[in-house]
């Protein structure tokens, strides 16, 4: 079995998730906007329950908005996984936080009607390094 494997900021957690990734998007909901502080996530979901999370120093945190469970490191603040309620088998995490793999880039954005206008011209803005 091949893993895609991340960690968060500090890299104090680590997860992995069984490949390939199914599924990855641009989200752009009003929840993902003010638990990322961003104007949208892109996410990797994989249709799997072979994952984990390393946590040896118990970093990782567990926010339940009730519709889902929103994990994240309570040491750096890196939020970086997602797990519907209903949907046992489905687990997304965060592309950013990925160190190896999916290999899988965003074939859509979602809930895109909640877009942040402020990100309308990206693309157009100066570019700095």
């Amino acid at each position: 079995m091949k893993y895609a494997e991340g960690k968060c900021y500090c890299e104090k957690v680590a997860f992995k998730v069984a490949t390939p990734a199914t599924w990855s998007a641009h989200c752009h909901c009003t929840q993902c906007q003010k638990i990322h502080g961003a104007a949208f996530v892109t996410w990797a979901g994989f249709e799997t329950d072979d994952w984990s999370i390393d946590d040896k120093e118990k970093h990782f945190t567990v926010f339940n908005s009730g519709k889902a469970a929103r994990g994240f490191c309570n040491n750096c603040g890196s939020s970086f996984f997602f797990k519907y309620k209903d949907s046992p088998a489905y687990v997304f995490f965060a592309l950013p936080n990925f160190t190896q793999g999916p290999d899988y880039m965003p074939t859509e954005n979602i809930f895109y009607d909640n877009h942040a206008p402020w990100i309308e011209n990206i693309f157009e803005l100066h570019k700095k390094n």
